[in-house]
């Protein structure tokens, strides 16, 4: 159900894509802090009792949102770093480790959503370019699936990730790469080695955002980061390989210059 409204919000654009960024991430933020400051706390959770940490992670990533969607960039920037400098100070490092990933998610989840915002206003190549990371992304999850469970074999990263495989890496690495190699047959992409490699690339960076994610869960000792999505767990959990793809796409779009590089 979630899909076509995620297509129709990237095919929209302007305020459609907006306000879906903004209402990814304000829920990503309540996941993140939910997770972050209730584990071994005395204190209730923030939601119960609300916490100034979680009141100014959550402000400052919708108000980031906003200005970027804005195509202030920079600003939105400033306020990740104004925002990371309050949080770590209202928190008093009650638990360190913790409340320093609390901070850190600031960036963990704002910054995709600007690189997503930047992206996308890219005249030429933007729809298309959020398109294609969306489905090399779904087509790494399927095909990594798929292998892992039809393959098996020796597993990838056991202490941060049990179920993971080998086998699942590569099945991700292929489906993302033969997808993109079929539009590129049919007409839909580019037909060169590039493109293909790029998607490669961004099937690996998609598959070790996933492995970050498990690694901060197993963390905090939770099973999923929300429960919004029943059966699927919380959004944190359904975009953790996107929370990877689309900075790095944005770098190397802004190292290119262009978007050229991926669809010429």
């Amino acid at each position: 159900m979630l899909i076509p409204v995620v297509l129709a919000a990237i095919w929209a654009g302007g305020i459609w894509l907006a306000a879906l960024l903004l209402a990814v991430a304000g829920l990503m933020a309540k996941e993140w802090v939910d997770t972050c400051l209730t584990r071994g706390l005395d204190a209730p959770p923030w939601t119960a009792s609300p916490n100034p940490a979680a009141v100014a992670f959550v402000g400052a990533v919708v108000l980031a949102g906003m200005t970027a969607a804005l195509g202030r960039l920079l600003p939105a920037f400033a306020i990740i770093v104004a925002g990371g400098i309050a949080v770590a100070a209202l928190t008093g490092l009650r638990r360190r480790a913790d409340d320093v990933i609390l901070t850190l998610g600031l960036a963990y989840i704002t910054i995709p959503v600007i690189s997503v915002t930047w992206l996308a206003h890219d005249i030429d190549y933007g729809t298309k370019t959020l398109f294609w990371v969306l489905a090399v992304v779904w087509a790494t999850d399927i095909g990594a699936y798929l292998a892992g469970n039809l393959l098996g074999g020796p597993k990838l990263l056991p202490s941060v990730s049990p179920s993971k495989t080998w086998s699942g890496l590569l099945g991700g690495l292929i489906a993302a790469g033969g997808l993109c190699a079929a539009a590129g047959g049919m007409g839909i992409a580019p037909l060169n080695g590039r493109f293909v490699t790029l998607s490669v690339l961004v099937s690996l960076v998609a598959q070790g955002g996933d492995l970050l994610e498990s690694r901060l869960k197993r963390h905090f000792e939770v099973k999923d980061f929300g429960t919004i999505i029943p059966g699927h767990g919380g959004v944190l959990d359904r975009v953790d390989g996107l929370l990877t793809a689309f900075p790095f796409v944005a770098c190397i779009q802004l190292w290119t210059g262009s978007g050229e590089i991926i669809w010429r």
